[in-house]
């Protein structure tokens, strides 16, 4: 999750749904608003600027993602 001060960046907290409520509480006055994500899995696909890419690796404790660029089959 990520909490925004209108859009300035405020905090970056990890956990289950539970425990990012109680983190919403603790922040409040503090941001305007909170993005919940997920990191994406090994195989998944993602569009990043439109452009269609398979997750190649993920770590959701460090919060990083390599991908490869999808190209046709048969190239």
């Amino acid at each position: 999750m990520q909490s925004y001060n209108e859009n300035e960046l405020v905090s970056t907290k990890r956990g289950n749904l539970d425990e990012l409520k109680k983190k919403i509480e603790d922040l409040d006055g503090k941001a305007t608003h909170h993005v919940i994500g997920l990191i994406p899995k090994k195989g998944d696909r993602i569009t990043i600027n439109g452009l269609q890419y398979k997750v190649v690796a993920a770590d959701p404790i460090k919060g990083t993602v390599r991908a490869k660029l999808l190209k046709p089959k048969g190239r």
